[in-house]
Formats: structure tokens, sequence, C-alpha cells
């Protein structure tokens, strides 16, 4: 307990905080730790789960990233169930620590930029040239090649769920297709992929939040809204909070920067730094990021599969502006 007392006089200091996370920091709000892990913690607040680590938490949604942590901070004290209380301008774990946001700034995700089926097409073929050799062996990620490479290796997990997986990219396919003549989306599928796999946030959570992540891009929130709705049961028995606020999220068109950066380059057909995004996907939790990969790699090779046979068309109308829209506003 002495431990977490010497943190009282060394305020820590936030230098950014995601849009949904500064939705949340109402002054007044109370909540409470809901995990404590050795690099991060996460808080409960109006209904949404907050994430606080250091830099290298990397940017999102949900997360406050401060400048210097308690190297761990299980050993500093910090414990589920402990109050929280939301100040005009820091977040406080009375007695233990204060944590200030006077000077953090909001991030939102980048916009793509101009794009179009072609660029798009361009970007799978390089991703696809790269990702043989760097798949992990465990979660979803296998999923992200063509469904064609379905002989390809792999986890139980993915074995697992190859089929709903298989169900919801027939599901894209049509409704992409169709352009507004929506089909139902495969409920049966999407309750399957709910909470399979083990972590903080089931790799079968993290491929769907990559799908509705990339149909924001790519225009079609609509469909997004269709597949949310379509989950809604099974996340609330099916999965943990943090998952279903990461999902929240994903439902708003909202992931962790490394996955806005590598769709970005995937949509606008950039394939220089392709590899270095790969590796800053490699680094999102256990799979986290490879999973969430996939799901959106299935979103978009629906998008293109559809141009294929409508032909090649110039960016859909509306997504920079929405992007664009999201950041002047802080959250969608």
């Amino acid at each position: 307990m002495a431990e977490a007392l010497d943190l009282a006089p060394r305020p820590l200091a936030a230098f950014e905080i995601g849009c949904l996370a500064r939705q949340a920091l109402q002054p007044g709000q109370r909540g409470q730790v809901c995990a404590v892990f050795e690099r991060s913690i996460y808080v409960s607040l109006a209904e949404t789960e907050v994430c606080v680590g250091p830099p290298g938490l990397g940017a999102g949604p949900l997360n406050l990233r401060c400048h210097a942590t308690p190297e761990d901070w299980r050993a500093a004290g910090l414990r589920e169930g402990m109050a929280v209380l939301v100040g005009s301008r820091d977040l406080r774990l009375p007695p233990y620590l204060a944590i200030s946001v006077a000077d953090a700034a909001v991030w939102t995700p980048e916009p793509p930029g101009p794009w179009s089926a072609t660029s798009l097409g361009a970007g799978l073929v390089a991703l696809d040239a790269l990702l043989p050799e760097r798949l992990p062996g465990e979660g979803l990620g296998v999923l992200a090649l063509p469904w064609r490479a379905g002989g390809a290796a792999q986890s139980a997990v993915a074995a697992a769920a190859r089929e709903p997986a298989g169900a919801l990219s027939a599901f894209l396919h049509r409704a992409i297709a169709r352009n507004g003549d929506q089909t139902s989306p495969p409920v049966h599928a999407l309750h399957a992929l709910i909470g399979l796999g083990p972590g903080l946030t089931p790799s079968g959570d993290d491929l769907l939040g990559g799908v509705l992540v990339a149909l924001h891009l790519l225009g079609r929130p609509d469909l997004a809204e269709a597949l949310w709705h379509g989950t809604r049961g099974a996340l609330e028995t099916g999965t943990n909070a943090i998952s279903r606020a990461h999902f929240a999220a994903a439902a708003r068109g909202l992931g962790g920067a490394a996955l806005h950066g590598i769709l970005n380059d995937l949509l606008t057909g950039k394939r220089v730094a392709l590899a270095a995004r790969l590796v800053a996907i490699d680094h999102i939790g256990h799979c986290s990021g490879w999973d969430a990969l996939a799901g959106a790699t299935i979103a978009l090779r629906a998008y293109f599969s559809s141009c294929r046979f409508r032909g090649p068309g110039s960016k859909l109308p509306g997504v920079v502006k929405q992007i664009s829209a999201v950041r002047r506003s802080g959250c969608p």
C-alpha cells in the first residue's frame, strides 16, 4: 500500500485522449476501475470503458495516454473496484492518483483521402503479397487472406470462425452489390463470432469490429448499423464489458490508429509503408490487431469484388466529408 501512496504527490499528465474517452470524462462523473494490468488500467465511466496507459498504448477512441505511468499499475496499488471521479481538469482515483487531462489533445482518426476501386485493388494486391510470411499462428489473421486461400494453416479459433465468417462475407457481397437493397444479416453467424476465442477482447469480437470500421470507411454505415443491431443480443451475454466498449466504438466507425492507418493505405493504394503498418498491427494486443484486420479485409474484398462487376468508379460520395465531420466534432 505504501507504493500506491507514493504516487499521490506525483500526478500524471495525459497528452492525448480518444474522442469517446473525452466524451466520457464529464466533470462530476463517477465510475470505478474495472481492470488492472501491468502497463494499463481500464476505468468504467458513462457506460463506456476508458483505457489509461503509456504512449506505447497507441492512439484510439477509448485511450487516455500519459507521458509517464507506473511501471506496474498493480504493484502501485491500483485494484479493481476502486472509485473514480472526474474533476474539471483531471481524472481522480483517490487517494492514490490524479491524472491531469487539461493539456490532452483529442484524437480522432485520420481520413483516408481520395480513393477508388482501382486504388483499393492495388492496395489489396500489395497486402496479399505481404501476408503469407507475416500472419500469426494464433487468432483469425489467416482470414485476412483471399478466401480461395482457405487451405492455409489456421488455428483452432480460425477453423471455428471460418464458416460464420464465410456467411458474413457472402452477406456483404450481396448487400454491397445491391447498393442499398439490403438483405438480412446472418444473425446466427454474428452470434457465433461474438465471444469466440480467448483474450480481453475475443478474436471474433475483434473481427466483427474490423468489419464495422471498414464499412464506415467504404461509405456504408447502413450495413454497419445492420450488423450492429444483429449482434446486440449476443453482446450482452456473450462477451465482456471492455470488448463491448471497443465494439460499440467500431460500430461508430472508430478503431485504433494502427487499424485506421493500414486501412487508409489499402483504400488509397499506398504500398510503401504497408510492411511497417503490419508491424504496428502486430503490436495490438495478443492478436487483436490481426483479428480486426482480417474482418476489415473481408469488407474491403466484398466491396472490390462488387466493383469488378459494376466497373471501377471514383471514391464513394460523402466518405471523406463524413470523416472530416468526425474530426471537426470530435466524434460521429
